[in-house]
């Protein structure tokens, strides 16, 4: 039951019940009492009165529209749910319809911005390379987006379609496939280093790996739901009284918006989500002034609602893992989450970045060439040898110097990949 509010009048049929309450109220009498029993009381001893008292009021107490900007002493009651609720928040997968659940890591897999390539190359949950989303063609034409199989680990997929995991399988296909790929993914990548611009998260990052790649971004699963502390209260009125009769005057069907990831916290890790099971759009909190393409949602225009009639809300989450992630619904207590380090630590030590390089002109006994100074961990050269993805050669590079080297042997021209072991592991901790 709601407490009854104040009305002139004649109650009539007035109903007693109001599960979701709101409105203003006038502060009447406030006694301020010290440690010593002294009482202050603000408005008689400043020869004031209820109705011209104007408490200093907060945002939250403050109501925007016109009728209320001028009378200074009306505070605001923002619309709350009586009863006692919850924001039930959790890294959580999607219960299967059998049931059995088969995977419990929520982290669905990872995604890596390559600056020195543009691409995004994506790992599974374990740390392993599955492939990575290439730009085709070149600025000013028709850009297309193309996929590249991993060169640099075991588990390589020919084409997004093979990826094990069905959401970031959903959404690599979906940014691949999208109508104006090339743009879409301008926009995303855009976006995602706006947004790592204004993270801040504890944890060593080193500043010359980010001249060549961005932070390891978790593509994880999480869901949300609006908890009532019972049944839902229901009117108390005896033509009421019986269960065919049950009244909740519908409050459980009451959509409240839920923000996720908040800009103003540097903890928080939070670069956007996908709703449902769409991957069509993302919802950024980042607003891009110019956007490319509607793959992009920014933060506001098409907000996330949750009701208190039980229902999962699940959602695909991409953030920082050395954040948090923070759900506002305004009506009960923020929930923040991070993701556990035991499903964090392990994955980045595994992953291999790799970067495009030729053509070189070397000597085929051996590769030797200037490597980016600086950067913690192991370089090597990968070299395709045949046609089939697995079809590659892993040798050593050896460092350039200033030293000329003249040789007899013939020179030949190579391409292929640097990749770069064990440097987000032992630097992101």
């Amino acid at each position: 039951m709601a407490p009854i509010p104040f009305r002139n009048g004649a109650l009539g049929n007035f109903t007693h019940f109001f599960p979701i309450r709101a409105g203003h109220f006038q502060v009447e009498r406030v006694w301020v009492v010290d440690s010593f029993g002294q009482v202050f009381d603000p408005i008689a001893q400043r020869g004031q009165t209820p109705s011209s008292f104007s408490p200093l009021r907060g945002s939250g107490l403050t109501t925007t529209g016109l009728s209320q900007r001028s009378d200074t002493t009306v505070l605001q009651l923002p619309p709350r749910i009586v009863q006692g609720c919850r924001l039930q928040f959790r890294f959580e997968r999607d219960q299967p319809a059998s049931g059995i659940v088969l995977n419990t890591n929520p982290i669905c897999g990872w995604v890596l911005p390559n600056h020195f390539d543009k691409s995004l190359t994506v790992f599974n949950a374990g740390g392993s390379s599955l492939g990575a989303i290439l730009l085709s063609g070149s600025l000013g034409d028709l850009l297309g987006v193309v996929w590249e199989p991993s060169v640099a680990g075991t588990v390589a997929v020919p084409s997004p379609d093979q990826i094990p995991d069905e959401h970031l399988r959903a959404f690599v296909q979906n940014l691949v496939g999208n109508a104006n790929s090339g743009d879409a993914f301008l926009d995303f990548l855009t976006v995602v280093d706006r947004t790592l611009w204004t993270i801040d998260p504890l944890g060593k990052r080193d500043s010359n790996l980010s001249a060549l790649v961005g932070r390891p971004i978790a593509v994880v699963r999480a869901r949300l739901q609006l908890e009532l502390f019972g049944d839902p209260a229901t009117d108390q009125r005896w033509e009421f009284t019986p269960p065919a009769n049950r009244s909740t005057k519908g409050f459980t069907e009451v959509e409240f918006p839920v923000q996720l990831g908040n800009l103003d916290l540097p903890d928080d890790g939070t670069l956007g989500y996908f709703a449902g099971q769409s991957y069509d759009e993302f919802h950024t909190v980042h607003d891009l002034a110019e956007r490319r393409t509607n793959y992009l949602v920014p933060p506001g225009s098409k907000p996330l609602t949750i009701a208190a009639n039980g229902a999962d809300h699940f959602i695909t989450l991409l953030m920082d893992p050395r954040g948090s992630v923070t759900a506002e619904a305004a009506i009960v207590p923020t929930k923040a989450l991070r993701i556990p380090r035991d499903l964090v630590e392990k994955p980045l030590e595994k992953m291999d970045v790799t970067f495009r390089v030729g053509p070189l002109l070397n000597n085929p006994q051996g590769l030797r060439m200037p490597l980016p100074a600086e950067i913690r961990g192991g370089w090597s050269w990968i070299q395709k040898t045949g046609v089939g993805l697995l079809a590659t050669r892993v040798s050593e590079v050896t460092p350039a110097t200033y030293q000329a080297r003249l040789t007899d042997t013939p020179i030949r021209i190579r391409e292929g990949w640097l990749r770069l072991s064990d440097a987000l592991g032992t630097n992101d901790k």
